[in-house]
């Protein structure tokens, strides 16, 4: 479990593989738990980060709930934003 997880609440993420079939590496479109991707199905893209219910998360780490809205940034494109923003003011 990462730093961010709790009981109620994991972190889920899109990752990067390589796609044979196409001859390059693509953006996955289902998300996984940072644990389960470190097991080998990529590399882990931590800005595509989102907080969801851990009961949406199967035991090997998918997130079953769906695709969250498109328009939902990930937790770290969120933060450096408002970050930014602070920063400007």
């Amino acid at each position: 479990m990462d730093h961010y997880s709790t009981s109620e609440f994991a972190l889920v993420y899109q990752y990067s593989y390589w796609d044979p079939k196409k001859g390059e590496v693509v953006l996955s479109s289902e998300r996984y738990t940072l644990d389960a991707i470190k097991d080998g199905l990529g590399i882990p893209e931590t800005h595509t980060g989102v907080k969801v219910l851990r009961s949406e998360v199967d035991a090997k780490g998918r997130y079953m709930g769906g695709q969250p809205d498109p328009g939902q940034e990930g937790y770290l494109a969120s933060f450096l934003k408002r970050r930014r923003s602070e920063q400007q003011s």
